[in-house]
């Protein structure tokens, strides 16, 4: 069983002015003595996008990612879903913002469970 040292000293945080204690922490985890805004943004929020995609012969691709353009990419040169590999996706379609992985996957199934002329009439695509 682990047993902290007797005497040994934790490192706390020190806060800047200014600063909240989350940020703080975060500095101390990260070995910064501040935190950036591109690590608050992974650290504290990360938000997920569901994503439809518009292939070559016309068919929608729906997936989810906290970084849908870049996703678009990987999708593009053949390093997303085996359907976009034979499918070659063109556009982004569409985009909706949501708070946390589950929702967007939620969401994602949602989605894929409708007909095509169910998702361009809902979701109002144009294309």
């Amino acid at each position: 069983m682990y047993s902290p040292q007797q005497g040994a000293k934790r490192r706390s945080p020190e806060l800047v002015e200014g600063q909240e204690r989350s940020d703080a922490v975060l500095s101390l985890s990260k070995g910064k003595s501040e935190a950036t805004p591109k690590d608050k943004n992974i650290y504290n929020h990360l938000v997920y996008f569901v994503y439809i995609l518009l292939c070559q012969d016309g068919s929608f691709y729906t997936g989810s990612s906290s970084n849908p353009r870049q996703r678009f990419l990987d999708h593009q040169n053949g390093k997303g879903g085996a359907y976009t590999r034979s499918h070659k996706p063109i556009k982004i379609v569409y985009t909706e913002e949501l708070p946390d992985k589950s929702s967007a996957l939620k969401r994602e199934s949602q989605i894929k469970g409708w007909s095509r002329q169910t998702k361009i009439k809902i979701l109002n695509l144009r294309f």
